[in-house]
């Protein structure tokens, strides 16, 4: 083809190459976060000495493309930080990072910054408040005596606590789950301790 006066053919540099393929290959597997690995045995991608002749490091090609690298330093960290209360108008939650919605997990953040809210704050984010997380559920003295009197009475002839499937069959005041819940610490085997009864179970040799 011959080209008249004043037209040019625009030429793709290699760096625009690079880029466009790396793009491509975000756009293709969904990522935006890669490993040295996963550019050095693409075909697709650039050979990653021509990469490292153009961008001196592979990571710094994948900065350039607007990804984040598998590991990242803390510009990385802050970057993501940031692009995540830009996308969502709001500041990032660890729950976010569990969920994928940032590029690397909590505890790469919190081993960088020393804290989630600590790494919040290096991205001039507005930090989360913590709380002292859910408190125990207390039973006074009193709920605790009339649910040992009520089970005294369901068993104390017998001395023996039935399995939690025959004490729910026997559709008693209160169920199994309940009684675990408020007098067993999370086992049957301790509601018959907080009864003083045996566990019928154990007498007849199975698992409790």
């Amino acid at each position: 083809m011959v080209y008249g006066v004043g037209e040019y053919v625009q030429v793709e540099t290699f760096r625009e190459r690079a880029l466009r393929l790396l793009r491509e290959k975000a756009a293709r597997e969904g990522k935006v976060k890669f490993s040295i690995k996963d550019i050095e045995t693409d075909p697709l991608c650039p050979h990653i000495h021509l990469i490292k002749g153009s961008f001196k490091t592979v990571y710094s090609y994948i900065r350039a493309g607007g990804f984040y690298p598998a590991t990242p330093n803390e510009d990385d960290l802050i970057r993501s930080l940031r692009e995540f209360a830009k996308k969502y108008s709001r500041s990032p939650k660890t729950t976010d990072a569990a969920a994928g919605r940032l590029p690397y997990s909590k505890h790469m953040y919190e081993k960088r910054f020393g804290s989630w809210n600590a790494a919040l704050k290096a991205a001039g984010l507005e930090t989360r408040k913590v709380t002292g997380g859910r408190k125990k559920e207390t039973v006074s003295p009193e709920e605790i005596e009339a649910l040992v009197t009520e089970l005294r009475e369901l068993y104390g002839e017998s001395g023996l606590l039935p399995t939690v499937a025959k004490h729910d069959a026997g559709n008693p005041p209160h169920s199994s789950s309940y009684l675990i819940k408020k007098l067993g610490d999370g086992k049957w085997r301790q509601v018959a301790v907080a009864a003083d009864l045996l566990l019928a179970s154990t007498i007849l040799g199975h698992a409790a």
